[in-house]
């Protein structure tokens, strides 16, 4: 599936400020490849797509992530918003046609990061916290 049709399927799919954000996520991630060399395309799929399984809470979330064979832990399972990376990279696989492990991987570990993230699992992360539409004290600090 090419980029454009995925943000049109995800325009579909999210709430306007959720996608904002998404594209958001997509256009830093795309300026951090670039300046800590990562694939940009790559950068440019996991941001659009980082918060594709946001829209699964709660009990909708279990029942998904119980379908594709992942076992979440107790933690996930009272904190179900930490399922969505999850089942992002499940449905940026089976629903939006991503086969590069590099890609998935940075949707997966984008909310929770893990030791010895990727570069590009490392752009992503920081690509959704400082987003523009991100607002707390200290943010202009770490956009900088």
């Amino acid at each position: 599936m090419d980029i454009e049709t995925i943000t049109q399927k995800l325009k579909n799919e999210l709430d306007d400020k959720r996608y904002l954000h998404s594209a958001n996520v997509m256009d830093i991630s795309v300026e951090l490849a670039g300046l800590y060399g990562a694939d940009p395309e790559k950068a440019r799929l996991a941001g659009i797509l980082h918060d594709c399984g946001k829209n699964y809470k709660g009990e909708r979330a279990k029942e998904y992530i119980r379908k594709t064979g992942y076992r979440a832990d107790k933690i996930e399972m009272v904190q179900t918003k930490l399922l969505h990376g999850i089942i992002g990279a499940h449905l940026a696989k089976e629903e939006y046609g991503v086969a590069d492990p590099d890609i998935l991987s940075a949707i997966r570990w984008h909310t929770t990061g893990k030791a010895g993230m990727t570069t590009l699992e490392k752009i992503v992360y920081v690509a959704d916290y400082i987003e523009p539409l991100r607002s707390f004290e200290g943010i202009d600090e770490m956009r900088k």
